[in-house]
């Protein structure tokens, strides 16, 4: 998914991992255990493990981390644990839900305003819709925005 107009598109995942990279984190509580997601890991704090870390983008509007904590499969082999983080449009920033398999994998879904394109993201206010606009264009502009995407 990309965002911005024209030389200015950029995906929804380079702008998240930018805004994680600030400082941003997402967090939430699934089945009793606390997952956060940073810019650089993704975690799960009561058992402290580390799902996966060195994010890379994977598609313009998802994140994958690897190289997580050793896992036990169901098959009894070991592997490092992943973590793929899908984003989405939505009128909040939150981590809204968390899915674990026996194969050491886990799929997160992240809301983001600033990843919903014209027209999207019902319940944004329009002050809000400028203030991403201008957010993203000053970034270009001070060359500190995220990647841009190449033309398609």
């Amino acid at each position: 998914r990309l965002v911005g107009e024209g030389e200015g598109q950029f995906s929804c995942a380079d702008q998240v991992l930018a805004e994680m990279v600030a400082g941003k984190e997402y967090s939430t509580v699934h089945n009793g255990m606390v997952y956060v997601v940073s810019g650089t890991q993704v975690r799960e704090l009561m058992e402290g493990r580390v799902l996966g870390s060195s994010p890379r983008p994977d598609g313009p509007s998802t994140l994958v981390y690897s190289h997580g904590s050793p896992c036990h499969q169901s098959d009894g082999s070991a592997a490092d644990s992943m973590a793929r983080v899908r984003i989405r449009c939505s009128a909040t920033s939150a981590l809204v839900s968390v899915s674990t398999r026996e194969d050491c994998a886990a799929e997160l879904v992240v809301s983001c305003p600033a990843c919903c394109g014209e027209g999207e993201g019902e319940g944004l206010s329009e002050d809000h819709r400028r203030t991403q606009s201008g957010q993203r264009q000053r970034r270009r502009r001070a060359g500190k925005g995220p990647r841009r995407a190449a033309p398609s």
